[in-house]
């Protein structure tokens, strides 16, 4: 089975890369998708965030990792996915993602959602809590991986 993960990853959490290790496990090949998300302001580009997965991704070999600009649905015919894979960390992201799921089943009937919950220690991470903990000073340590860490920094000049 072919499933996908599409996010914007910016920047890689290491909740993103919880779900992703627990689906490679669950697929024969994860396509890992780095989305545009048009409500949101990247730090880094598509292809440095696609650089990022892919080198976080290495050891795992169902894992490929791609950039796509359009609708999630869209990819997952092309790519002629199974399911689509969604983390949920909390109620207001399960209320998201089901409208999101239900969308992309008007748009793509053959292709399922399915929703993984966050690991607990992981049920608070998101790209923007470590946006906000960089942007206050805190450490970014057991939220983002070290290479995302390094180049987070170097990226805004901070180090």
């Amino acid at each position: 089975m072919t499933f996908i993960y599409p996010g914007s990853f910016d920047p890689v959490t290491n909740g993103h890369m919880d779900i992703i290790e627990r689906s490679a496990r669950l697929a024969d090949k994860l396509i890992v998708v780095v989305m545009t998300n048009t409500n949101k302001k990247p730090l880094f580009t598509a292809a440095e965030r696609a650089g990022h997965l892919r080198a976080l991704t290495a050891g795992l070999p169902a894992v490929e990792v791609d950039c796509w600009e359009g609708l999630q649905a869209e990819y997952s015919a092309l790519k002629e996915a199974d399911a689509i894979i969604r983390g949920v960390r909390n109620c207001t992201d399960f209320d998201f993602e089901m409208q999101i799921a239900q969308a992309n089943k008007l748009l793509r009937p053959e292709t399922e959602t399915l929703l993984i919950p966050a690991s607990g220690k992981y049920a608070c991470v998101s790209s923007g809590l470590a946006k906000e903990i960089a942007a206050c000073g805190g450490s970014l340590r057991g939220i983002v991986p070290d290479l995302v860490i390094e180049d987070y920094y170097r990226k805004r000049g901070d180090k």
